[in-house]
């Protein structure tokens, strides 16, 4: 069992860990908020959907639909990449268990 000292220091070095990450996907944050701000979501929408949605380009591809009122494409779109990037993330997954 793990004490508390050394779980908080495994907290905080997963912390520094991800701020690379987390500095590389800012700018693409404030596009998408800037792009759907401008299209007409309300800020509710647009942090709901950085939430639930895994795949950034289903984000942006929903933007576009959304503007466009065209219902059915988004949640078919939405699936097919939501999958795509599930099944890619399951097999890097097997990758990195070599390792």
């Amino acid at each position: 069992m793990q004490t508390t000292k050394n779980t908080r220091y495994d907290v905080l070095m997963g912390m520094r860990n991800t701020l690379p990450l987390v500095i590389a996907a800012t700018p693409f944050a404030i596009v998408f908020g800037a792009l759907a701000i401008s299209n007409g979501l309300s800020a509710w929408l647009v942090m709901a959907m950085s939430v639930f949605v895994f795949s950034g380009a289903s984000q942006f591809i929903a933007i576009t639909l959304l503007a466009s009122a065209t219902f059915f494409p988004i949640i078919t779109r939405h699936l097919f990449l939501t999958i795509i990037v599930g099944l890619l993330s399951f097999a890097l997954m097997q990758q990195f268990l070599v390792f």
